[in-house]
């Protein structure tokens, strides 16, 4: 496949939508699904902690926006999206890439439960967690 940078997909969306540091810092959790698209990705909106699971035992990647943990520890609510991919025992790999030292293994229902409830990241979708496949 073709390499797609951060700074390219962040280039894009501030340039052509409203959905990436317009009103809001960061992406929102539509941009997160207008990105995909773009790039000729499918994502799906994850509306359970069992379809996450599911998601994750196919081996799909998910992006997840959460809050108020160790991956957003800026405190006022602020949201961060992290990447989920994998399934071992309940737990999934956390990929952060804001501080790699948070990568690792992670409990899914403490993942669901710590999930944003920001309006930016969860209008439109009503979960912030988005399976991404290729096809």
């Amino acid at each position: 496949g073709n390499e797609v940078l951060p700074t390219t997909v962040a280039s894009y969306l501030y340039n052509n939508t409203v959905e990436f540091n317009r009103g809001t810092e960061g992406t929102t959790g539509n941009g997160i699904l207008v990105a995909s698209r773009q790039w000729g990705l499918t994502p799906t909106v994850i509306n359970s902690s069992a379809a996450l699971t599911s998601a994750l035992k196919e081996g799909h990647h998910v992006v997840a926006a959460v809050q108020q943990d160790k991956f957003s520890p800026w405190g006022w609510g602020t949201s961060h999206e992290i990447v989920l991919k994998g399934y071992s025992n309940g737990n999934t790999y956390v990929y952060d890439p804001y501080n790699a030292s948070n990568n690792g293994w992670y409990s899914i229902e403490l993942l669901w439960r710590e999930q944003s409830t920001q309006a930016v990241d969860v209008n439109g979708l009503g979960h912030p967690f988005v399976k991404v496949v290729d096809v």
